[in-house]
């Protein structure tokens, strides 16, 4: 299994333990694979969630429409692989896309993902196992207008007390707190709604494919697929203003573990946990 970088996916059963994940050609360069994802996939038809031979993840791939294909591609800078967009037809019927069809360079996104792993907006990759409730992004000591938070809640999963979950998010802004929780029912102000809502003037609440999502049209849209895996994606105007587990977004990965105090550190758990806070 070494050919050029390329990635195609055929009818397979990814649920099947006796199956493995069909047919991908990696990269060259690439000596590592696949390994069953550990757990059912969130939805029929989808792949891996990044639960690589490593145990640290990149980001998600949904295979279930044609489309641009998702590459399985080495960083240049990392012995960490993951899924991006490719431009182009797929190879064959079956093949799909990425979710995020930005123009790159204009956002950047936030992933927490399994059992958890991060990754900030500056692609910093740490891992954090915090049992509490944690503001992921918020955009601090800035003019920016409209405000926003949004928190995630951790818990424990399969009476296992060295892994955390994501268990819930919450999404603040505009005077109303939009909640999904594990499972996929949605809450606004505690109060559970059915999708699509507007809660507020500019903020839709919607189901797309698997992920639950909150977009706001102020440039912050954040997903949740009621399981394990959340992303927050915010537009370059927020750049130099964030603050939170995902980093201050500021191009620099080497600062990312800021604390509320503004202190620099360099554990991961001590950044992680300087960042509980009751979103309530």
């Amino acid at each position: 299994m070494s050919t050029n970088m390329g990635a195609v996916l055929i009818s397979c059963d990814f649920n099947n333990s006796s199956t493995p994940f069909c047919h991908f050609r990696q990269d060259s360069e690439d000596n590592s694979d696949w390994t069953r994802h550990r757990g059912p996939t969130p939805s029929q038809g989808t792949g891996p969630d990044g639960d690589y031979p490593d145990g640290r993840c990149f980001s998600e791939c949904d295979f279930d429409t044609m489309g641009d294909l998702c590459g399985w591609t080495m960083e240049t800078d990392s012995s960490i692989f993951g899924w991006e967009q490719w431009t182009g037809s797929t190879d064959m019927e079956g093949t799909g896309p990425d979710d995020d069809f930005s123009k790159p360079g204009c956002t950047s996104t936030c992933i927490a993902s399994g059992d958890p792993h991060y990754t900030t907006f500056d692609r910093r990759r740490y891992n954090f196992m915090g049992n509490c409730s944690y503001l992921m992004a918020e955009a601090c000591n800035t003019s920016l207008s409209p405000p926003f938070s949004v928190y995630a809640d951790n818990e424990h999963r399969f009476n296992r007390l060295s892994i955390t979950y994501i268990k819930a998010v919450h999404v603040h802004t505009l005077g109303v707190v939009v909640s999904v929780l594990k499972g996929g029912t949605v809450q606004v102000n505690w109060t559970t709604v059915n999708l699509p809502v507007t809660p507020a003037q500019g903020v839709s609440v919607f189901k797309s494919g698997k992920h639950y999502t909150v977009a706001a049209d102020f440039g912050v849209t954040v997903r949740y697929d009621g399981n394990h895996y959340m992303d927050i994606k915010v537009t370059s105007d927020y750049k130099n203003t964030l603050c939170g587990l995902c980093g201050d977004y500021n191009g620099n990965p080497k600062d990312d573990f800021r604390t509320p105090s503004g202190q620099l550190v360099t554990n991961a758990n001590d950044f992680g946990h300087s960042w509980n806070f009751d979103p309530k």
